[in-house]
C-alpha cells in the first residue's frame, strides 16, 4: 500500500514538475499542455512528444471563455539548453479559437519552449509554453 502511494505521488510530481501541466495518454501518444496568464488560456497539443517533425494544435480563449479571433498565431520552438530554435512559424486558424501547424521541427530531445505571440484589440501578449520532448 505504501509503495502504491509513493508511486502515485511520484507520478504527480513528474507531471507537474517545473510548472508544466501535462495531459497525456503515454509515450508516443498526443500530449497537451495548458498555460495562461491574466488574459488568455492556451492548450498546446503535439501529435507526439518525440523529436522530429511534429504537428501542433493550439486552442486559445480569453479568461471569460471567448475564442481567440486572430487569423494566425506566431510560434517559435526553442530548446534553450542547446541553442536550437525554429524560424518564426504561423499557426493558422482552423476554426474558432483553434490554430494548426504541421512540420514543426523538434530536432533533439529536451525541454522545449514554444514562444507564442497573441495579438488582439487589447495589444500584444507573449506566452511561453514548455513541453518535454523525448527520442
Amino acid at each position: 500500500m505504501r509503495l502504491a502511494l509513493l508511486a502515485a505521488a511520484a507520478a504527480i510530481v513528474a507531471v507537474t514538475a517545473g510548472g508544466r501541466y501535462l495531459v497525456s495518454q503515454g509515450a508516443g501518444q498526443p500530449v497537451s499542455v495548458v498555460a495562461g496568464d491574466d488574459r488568455h488560456i492556451v492548450t498546446l497539443s503535439l501529435d507526439t512528444p518525440r523529436s522530429g517533425n511534429r504537428t501542433l494544435t493550439l486552442q486559445v480563449t480569453d479568461r471569460s471563455g471567448a475564442e481567440f479571433a486572430a487569423p494566425y498565431v506566431p510560434v517559435a520552438a526553442v530548446l534553450p539548453t542547446s541553442g536550437y530554435s525554429s524560424p518564426l512559424l504561423s499557426a493558422r486558424r482552423a476554426s474558432a479559437g483553434r490554430f494548426h501547424i504541421s512540420g514543426v521541427s523538434l530536432m533533439a530531445p529536451g525541454d522545449w519552449e514554444f514562444h507564442l505571440t497573441l495579438l488582439d484589440r487589447q495589444g500584444e501578449e507573449h506566452l511561453v509554453v514548455p513541453v518535454s520532448v523525448t527520442y
